[in-house]
């Protein structure tokens, strides 16, 4: 009787070479692996929230402009002294501001809000949306505050002068659309994201001016659209419609064309 023939021995492979099968994971709807290069529906996403945060900001901006116009209406003094003018000048550059304030943290928050949707990333929406809360009521705040006075100050009622208005919505837009831009690279994740955004917002501020002002005083040559806000609601939407979809745009091309570079990207073979 033979003795039973030991089992031939199992082949092994070294660690890391055929024993390993090659995998090709597929990245999570909507993003691309590593958080790097385009999203997909990135424009859908942001045009919408473009037109969005227009109705939005024009909405918020009717309230805070029809609260305040009791307060608007002109006190007649006989002999105004500095103070007087002084107080008049702070009511408007106040009632001004504040409308421009409530824009640039609404447009902010909601392209801040879809840049996370649009990588399918709730945290990532409401981050975007925080900061865009806080960037686009800041960047207001501060070009608003910087340019409203010396608007006031250089511009009467009967001026027809566009370099003032140019300057003034210019500047408070393009504040408003670097800020915008910023949340949403912030929402959609990745930090050459960020600054593509803000720029692309930025350019956007400037397309939005450059629309308004010509179109404005063709379309409505009776609403003040040279006025830091113009006359009638009908203007003022279209103020509002042409800083939130440009501003979108402006966005998503910036932010859309960078590769969203992340610290925990893998490097390349």
């Amino acid at each position: 009787m033979q003795p039973d023939a030991p089992d031939p021995p199992t082949p092994s492979f070294p660690r890391g070479e055929a024993s390993e099968v090659p995998s090709d994971p597929q990245p999570p709807p909507g993003r691309s692996p590593s958080g790097t290069g385009p999203i997909p529906g990135l424009w859908r996403w942001t045009i919408a929230a473009g037109v969005l945060a227009g109705l939005l900001s024009w909405a918020g901006g009717e309230v805070v402009w029809g609260s305040t116009h009791a307060a608007r209406a002109p006190v007649i003094v006989a002999f105004p002294t500095e103070a007087d003018q002084a107080r008049v000048m702070g009511g408007l550059v106040s009632f001004a501001a504040a409308s421009f304030i409530q824009q640039g943290a609404i447009v902010g928050a909601v392209l801040g809000l879809a840049g996370g949707l649009a990588r399918r990333s709730v945290w990532g929406g409401l981050v975007g949306a925080a900061a865009g809360l806080t960037l686009g009521a800041t960047a207001a705040t501060g070009a608003a505050y910087a340019l409203l006075p010396v608007y006031y100050r250089n511009v009467d009622l009967e001026s027809r002068d566009l370099m003032y208005p140019l300057l003034t919505h210019g500047g408070i837009w393009v504040a408003v659309g670097a800020a915008a831009g910023l949340a949403l690279g912030l929402g959609l994740g990745g930090r050459d994201r960020w600054a593509q955004g803000a720029m692309g917002g930025l350019l956007g501020g400037i397309a939005a001016t450059m629309v308004y002002e010509p179109i404005g005083a063709l379309a409505f040559p009776l609403d003040k659209t040279s006025e830091p806000v113009s006359a009638t609601v009908l203007s003022r939407l279209f103020a509002h419609l042409a800083v939130g979809v440009l501003v979108a745009a402006g966005a998503a091309l910036g932010a859309g064309g960078a590769q969203g570079t992340s610290r925990h990207q893998p490097p390349a073979p």
